[in-house]
């Protein structure tokens, strides 16, 4: 008798102990779900917060980008002589563009050379990238004197009422999709011209 009820004590002594093990359990899993609930409530806010994390550090780094850039022209240009200043109409006036001196007595550049001033003036006035767009055809022909491609917004845009011979460059990317023509003045061999658009 007294066996059987050692017994029976440790039986319900096992099961008192196995249902709290139970019921931590369930507790536990009840507040992990909870949890999990919480953060599912959240992941819209933190991707939210992310988003929002993501675009001022574009803005940031926009704007650092812009002033790197604007130091390094600046300083470019500190550094350039009086005759490299010359060849780049960012610097002068808009008479770089609209010059109709004579060409008595000149030779003509080459078409080659004038592809060579093209690529400089995109690379360093309009900071076109040469890798992005290719020059895929060049002819020659009369064309009026424009300051489109540096007249800003294009409020003052400016052309001559008169016409100059010129190697005509157009370039555009791998799929044609955008494209720049220049005007290179066959005799002077200044940029003085040109337009976005297509080929």
């Amino acid at each position: 008798m007294k066996k059987d009820k050692k017994l029976y004590s440790i039986f319900i002594i096992a099961i008192i102990i196995d249902f709290s093990i139970l019921s931590y359990l369930i507790y536990s899993n009840y507040l992990l779900q909870q949890k999990v609930s919480n953060l599912e409530k959240d992941i819209p806010k933190i991707e939210d917060k992310l988003s929002q994390q993501n675009i001022q550090f574009e803005d940031v780094n926009e704007k650092v980008f812009n002033m790197i850039a604007k130091e390094n022209s600046e300083q470019y240009y500190e550094n350039l002589t009086q005759e490299e200043k010359s060849k780049r109409p960012n610097w002068v006036e808009d008479d770089y563009y609209f010059d109709n001196s004579s060409i008595e007595g000149k030779t003509p550049i080459t078409e080659d050379k004038a592809i060579e001033v093209w690529n400089e003036y995109r690379k360093n006035i309009i900071l076109n990238d040469l890798d992005e767009y290719k020059v895929k055809k060049v002819t020659i022909g009369k064309v009026n004197p424009t300051n489109n491609l540096t007249a800003g917004t294009g409020w003052n845009v400016k052309k001559a009422d008169y016409e100059r011979d010129a190697y005509i460059i157009q370039c555009s990317d791998a799929d044609e999709l955008s494209s720049i023509t220049g005007y290179v003045d066959m005799y002077t061999g200044k940029v003085i011209g040109g337009f976005y658009g297509g080929v």
